[in-house]
């Protein structure tokens, strides 16, 4: 993996993640789960597009595994678009 996909840094972009939440209740938990972090800004979610996807905005740097290992107890799952080569 290379750094960009290591790490979320701050911006007016934001990163584009690819999820399984599938659900209102599903992006609740991800969005709620995401915003404890201090770093994160905004998680806007993307649910017309196929599959689902998910922007997160953030204050300061951090680790893209730190955001997708809070998020296993819900067994939801967040991966970078560019390791998809999407």
């Amino acid at each position: 993996m290379s750094i960009e996909n290591d790490i979320v840094f701050p911006g007016p972009v934001g990163k584009s993640f690819t999820t399984n939440a599938t659900t209102t209740r599903h992006f609740n938990q991800l969005k709620e789960a995401l915003l404890k972090f201090d770093e994160v800004k905004d998680v806007i979610f993307h649910s017309d597009k196929k599959p689902k996807e998910v922007t997160v905005y953030v204050h300061k740097n951090i680790a893209v595994e730190k955001l997708q290992t809070c998020l296993l107890r819900y067994e939801l799952h967040i991966i970078p678009k560019s390791i998809l080569g999407v």
